[in-house]
């Protein structure tokens, strides 16, 4: 079980350096919402290994608010969107 947080970890690492050093605001985009992906298994490897069902809820909580956080980011950030619309 450990090894498949450590791995966890290191893909974390990677996307949180893609997200910071990205050459594109696309690859951010990316980034952010892999780096919500995976702190939701974190939270959820913990909830299995420790047996508490309340860590679920909050990783629930936690995955449907960063997919509004990514909707929110692309619809304000892209170029295809109008000011009026």
């Amino acid at each position: 079980m450990t090894w498949i947080l450590y791995s966890l970890l290191f893909l974390l690492l990677g996307s949180f350096y893609r997200l910071v050093f990205g050459p594109s605001l696309e690859d951010r985009i990316l980034a952010l919402d892999v780096v919500a992906v995976i702190i939701v298994l974190i939270i959820s490897i913990y909830s299995l290994s420790y047996e508490q069902s309340f860590y679920l809820d909050i990783a629930l909580i936690y995955a449907i608010l960063s997919f509004g956080e990514v909707l929110a980011f692309v619809k304000f950030t892209s170029p295809y969107t109008t000011q009026n619309g």
